[in-house]
């Protein structure tokens, strides 16, 4: 089976993103190796088209930490673990749909000489992990909504949604791109039509010139008539809080809500598992965040990159 290219080099790129490297230094102003991936070389090393996506998975990386540290964390933690995860997507999706490795090694060289603007604009909402928003509040496609069945109303590059019940029309696979009706766009996690509610103007790239209001690409902000970086991410920045309950406290970056149930008892934020760690059970059924950090995913009960052993 041959894979379609939606828009030439990106089409893997960024309709099937988040493939791309097993093991590099860490991209500067990220932590060192922090999320125990030091064996994740070995997972790789008998798939094809491994030296293409080491390429790529280096090119998105350095340039993710370098333009927007504070988005990187959010999504990867670290530059070891991000380059991990990437070129283990990377190995799993060209080998299931046959793409050659020019394509994501082109696609690496296109990467490394994209802006910040563009790259963030572009590439850097395809996270594994998008953050948490309630009804009616800003989200990407990769967001936790909160609520029964709310789901991101964008799956578009580079523009944010809001959190919403989706309609009741699924989406529809036609060669291996998922499509809606007119006026409506698909929420792929969910595989729901939700409703458009994204447009506007491009964010404005770092370091360009913004008046208060106007939108600042990644997760920089409009400061003086400047777009600069946002506060500092803290990776756990609840731990040992309490979450769920019948305020339906949530938990921040890498926790999971342990214990308690879907109704007044609460539970407590804990460390979502890194890398060969356990996967955390006894789960508060109110709260959901993902079981691993940096898109590492449960296999077997244990936090594992993806499609990689």
């Amino acid at each position: 089976m041959r894979l379609k290219i939606a828009s030439g080099w990106f089409g893997l790129a960024c309709g099937l993103w988040l493939c791309a490297g097993c093991g590099s230094d860490d991209a500067k102003g990220s932590p060192a190796g922090d999320a125990g991936v030091d064996a994740a070389p070995s997972a790789c090393s008998s798939e094809p088209h491994v030296d293409a996506c080491t390429q790529l998975a280096s090119a998105y990386c350095t340039k993710l930490f370098d333009c927007d540290a504070n988005l990187a964390i959010t999504s990867q933690w670290d530059s070891q673990l991000c380059q991990a995860v990437q070129k283990s997507k990377c190995v799993q999706l060209t080998e299931q749909f046959e793409v050659g490795a020019d394509m994501p090694a082109n696609a690496a060289q296109r990467v490394s000489a994209m802006d910040c603007g563009d790259f963030l604009n572009d590439v850097g909402e395809f996270l594994p992990f998008g953050g948490i928003g309630g009804d009616g509040e800003a989200c990407n496609f990769k967001s936790v909504c909160l609520g029964d069945n709310k789901v991101c109303s964008t799956q578009v590059q580079g523009e944010t949604g809001v959190c919403q019940t989706p309609t009741s029309v699924p989406c529809q696979l036609v060669d291996l791109k998922y499509e809606c009706p007119q006026g409506l766009i698909c929420n792929v996690p969910s595989k729901q039509c939700v409703v458009v509610s994204t447009g506007g103007t491009k964010p404005k790239a770092p370091g360009a010139a913004c008046s208060p209001g106007e939108a600042c690409a990644g997760t920089h902000v409009c400061t003086a008539g400047t777009c600069t970086p946002g506060d500092p991410v803290e990776k756990q920045p609840n731990a040992g809080a309490p979450c769920g309950g019948d305020q339906n406290f949530i938990c921040g970056l890498g926790l999971v809500c342990v214990g308690g149930d879907d109704g007044s008892v609460t539970g407590t934020c804990a460390p979502a598992g890194e890398s060969g760690q356990a996967c955390p059970s006894n789960l508060n059924p109110k709260v959901s965040n993902p079981l691993c950090v940096g898109g590492l995913e449960c296999v077997a009960g244990v936090c594992d990159l993806p499609g990689c052993k």
